[in-house]
């Protein structure tokens, strides 16, 4: 039995060593923060070599007319530690369409890579934070993002629970992320009123289908995480995930694997997923130490059938896990009041 487990381990890093690889690296870019250079097209695909030209690219997948615009790096890009709040692609307000275009890292890194929001968060609305802070039918991958996220709760004056954190996108509905590597450490600071109620992520903090209503009747995309890892420490509130902290119907996770240590101060933490409905999670491993105040899971915290009963996306979704192994440590204390 040892023989069989260790020989599926073996073989999913075998199959994710396609992945690139990641090295943490300090930022010594000369990005100011504010200056954006326009970069050249090469068959409707936008060529980024420099952290002025990802400012540039990322500020119009925010407008409507240009959201769904696709780019790929050309050259490995370092944003110096620069705030990226504000560049989020396709923004963070996750109501009608974020970025649908295709960002393809091609193998490359983008390091120096800091994010820290700079007000309090909204309460009255639901913000995806992130290199992509809101993604619909998009596609993002081939890629390598190392920095570190900030979840500030110093000007916080009430419970946040909207908010969606993740290491590279906060919230992607209908979306394809694949080949995407995290090295972003998400942090929670000045919550001395334990306001932070929102979730976090390594690599989406929540994902889910999407429902594209324009036509005469609606049409369903799902959403897919394949070959991903984490390797930051990612700390949430509510729930926190290392690949994933909310996954919906219909979504899969598959051929994942998780390094980093993931914590929830305040509920649930799990290493790859931490609250799944009706999705499916397969062929992945945690490796990590998952601890969580009320729960934790190695693969899943809490793991569920999906039932919705609206008109857009109508059904039942089993919750399926199949093919999976965690090697982590696993802290579930009871829930603190």
């Amino acid at each position: 039995m040892k023989k069989k487990i260790f020989s599926f381990v073996l073989a999913l890093m075998v199959s994710l060593s396609v992945i690139p690889v990641s090295v943490r690296a300090e930022g010594t870019g000369t990005w100011d923060g504010t200056t954006q250079t326009a970069p050249q097209m090469v068959n409707g695909v936008y060529q980024i070599d420099t952290a002025e030209k990802l400012a540039w690219f990322a500020k119009k997948t925010q407008m409507p007319s240009t959201r769904g615009i696709s780019g790929k790096l050309t050259a490995d890009i370092d944003l110096n530690n620069q705030n990226w709040a504000g560049y989020e692609m396709g923004k963070t307000i996750t109501t009608g369409e974020g970025y649908k275009g295709t960002f393809d890292g091609d193998g490359h890194t983008i390091s120096g890579y800091y994010y820290k929001n700079k007000a309090a968060l909204r309460t009255d609305r639901t913000t995806g934070m992130g290199l992509i802070g809101y993604m619909t039918k998009g596609t993002v991958k081939n890629l390598t993002l190392d920095g570190q996220l900030i979840v500030d709760m110093a000007q916080q004056t009430k419970k946040a629970s909207n908010y969606y954190a993740g290491g590279v996108v906060g919230v992607a509905k209908g979306s394809m992320i694949e080949n995407v590597v995290n090295d972003v450490d998400i942090t929670l600071e000045n919550d001395t009123n334990t306001f932070a109620a929102g979730v976090t992520g390594g690599i989406a903090a929540r994902a889910t289908y999407y429902s594209d209503t324009t036509g005469t009747s609606p049409v369903v995309m799902d959403s897919v995480i394949n070959k991903c890892e984490n390797r930051g420490s990612i700390s949430g509130s509510v729930s926190t995930g290392g690949i994933c902290s909310n996954t919906g119907c219909g979504v899969t996770v598959k051929n994942c694997i998780n390094f980093g240590t993931v914590t929830s101060p305040y509920y649930n933490a799990g290493g790859i997923v931490c609250n799944a409905t009706g999705t499916t999670i397969e062929s992945s491993v945690n490796t990590g130490n998952i601890s969580g105040v009320a729960g934790a899971g190695g693969i899943s915290h809490s793991f569920e059938y999906g039932q919705n009963t609206g008109t857009e996306n109508p059904g039942d979704w089993q919750g399926i896990m199949r093919n999976c192994y965690n090697a982590g440590e696993i802290n579930g204390g009871e829930k603190r009041n």
